[in-house]
């Protein structure tokens, strides 16, 4: 048997994630935390940290400074959930995420298109620009 037929070269083909789009919800703790470091370790080219316990929803922002750390090269790294200013995405920028899923900070707010603003407004500490993000 070559080592291009061998079971574990099979497993390697028919799971890579080469390529693939891999969204992870949950991954606070347990079972998504596990799905998103294996899906990190496989290859996956977009992986979404999500910092929200879906069981009590409490946010735990470190999650995303934690598993950042297992992105492979050159994936589109996603931080969701927590996110509630300019600042928390200036951090997130420079910890390696590329997008950013935010939804409870503009549904409470009284003004979400003002909170929209603030949260793509300049970047502190001469950061990226919101027009850089797109680019």
């Amino acid at each position: 048997m070559t080592n291009a037929t061998t079971p574990a070269a099979f497993a390697d083909r028919l799971f890579s994630l080469e390529g693939k789009l891999a969204v992870v919800t949950g991954a606070s703790q347990g079972i998504g935390l596990a799905i998103a470091e294996c899906l990190a370790s496989a290859g996956a080219d977009i992986i979404g940290v999500n910092s929200r316990d879906l069981r009590t929803l409490t946010v735990d922002m470190r999650l995303c400074d934690a598993l950042i750390e297992e992105a492979p090269p050159g994936a589109v790294m996603i931080a969701e959930s927590g996110i509630r200013s300019r600042d928390d995405i200036d951090r997130l920028v420079a910890c390696g995420y590329g997008a950013f899923l935010i939804g409870e900070r503009l549904m409470t707010a009284p003004d979400p298109g003002a909170a929209l603003s603030g949260l793509l407004g300049p970047a502190s500490g001469g950061g990226r620009t919101a027009a850089s993000l797109e680019a």
